[in-house]
């Protein structure tokens, strides 16, 4: 029997609509493909997102993602980014961080997410991620190597 694996939210973002979206990181034992991203009602008093049994406004949005470090949504298309934090999660940054510089960090994963489609961006070029947001005229900036000097890029 598995050990059940804890929540962690890691941010709360909005697409310009009257609802919120939180993403999980997920807690131990870091399970991939297990974070998922939430729906939530704004005046939502006492919102629990649990799967298959979520109260007080939240509803699951999306799933089948590895430790979220953040989300952002493209307000004109819809496209939904999702930025890991490793393809294989938790366990593989943190060998990273203990190995003090003996580990490479691994490589971070930007997905687009449109149309129920799943498409990496800047495969193998993103490391220690920050954060990921849309600009207004859609251009998508992901900020990473936040342990070695950090970057921001625009992802083409």
């Amino acid at each position: 029997m598995s050990a059940p694996t804890s929540r962690v939210v890691t941010l709360l973002t909005d697409f310009g609509t009257a609802d919120g979206y939180v993403g999980e990181l997920k807690g131990f034992p870091f399970h991939t493909n297990s974070s998922r991203i939430w729906r939530i009602n704004p005046n939502a008093d006492g919102a629990q997102c649990k799967a298959g049994a979520s109260t007080g406004g939240c509803r699951f949005y999306a799933k089948g993602f590895t430790a979220i470090q953040d989300i952002a949504f493209n307000k004109h298309t819809g496209a939904l980014y999702v930025l890991e934090l490793a393809k294989d999660g938790v366990f593989a940054f943190e060998a990273a961080l203990e190995g003090a510089g003996a580990v490479p960090f691994p490589d971070a994963v930007l997905l687009k997410v449109s149309h129920n489609k799943r498409t990496e961006l800047a495969k193998g070029k993103l490391s220690q991620p920050g954060g990921v947001a849309v600009g207004k005229r859609g251009g998508v900036f992901v900020t990473d190597q936040v342990f070695t000097g950090g970057r921001l890029s625009l992802i083409h």
